[in-house]
């Protein structure tokens, strides 16, 4: 029988499975399950593993969530692999709120150039 791990959902330390507040960040984990969805998946923006953040940020773009839009100015300064930010700059072309344009704007001038593309194209089928 495997033992199941468990994480703290804001800074994916490894906690105690009878833990109720991370021992790092003092996460309250008790009320984790209170949150509603759309919060978990921005905490989940921020999972170490890169095909959780993929899909929160599918999942976030599909709920067009204007709340996502801080989390991914914090995301897009500290990602470093393309296909998130792929999903990020999708997620930005869907999600109608003030800082999308130069959020976009500030991928365009990213260091990878896969990256600046992807940016530069969401910003011309915005016009």
């Amino acid at each position: 029988m495997s033992k199941l791990t468990y994480f703290c959902p804001r800074c994916w330390l490894e906690v105690d499975a009878r833990a109720t507040t991370c021992p790092r960040c003092e996460f309250d984990l008790q009320a984790y399950e209170q949150l509603p969805f759309e919060d978990k998946l921005i905490l989940a923006l921020g999972n170490p593993i890169e095909d959780s953040r993929i899909v929160a940020t599918q999942s976030l773009a599909k709920l067009k969530s204007r709340a996502a839009v801080p989390a991914f100015a914090k995301l897009i300064e500290t990602e470093s692999s393309f296909y998130v930010l792929r999903e990020v700059i999708h997620a930005l072309t869907v999600i109608d709120h003030p800082q999308t344009r130069a959020l976009l704007a500030r991928l365009s001038a990213h260091e990878s150039i896969l990256v600046q593309d992807c940016a530069r194209a969401a910003l011309e089928s915005m016009r």
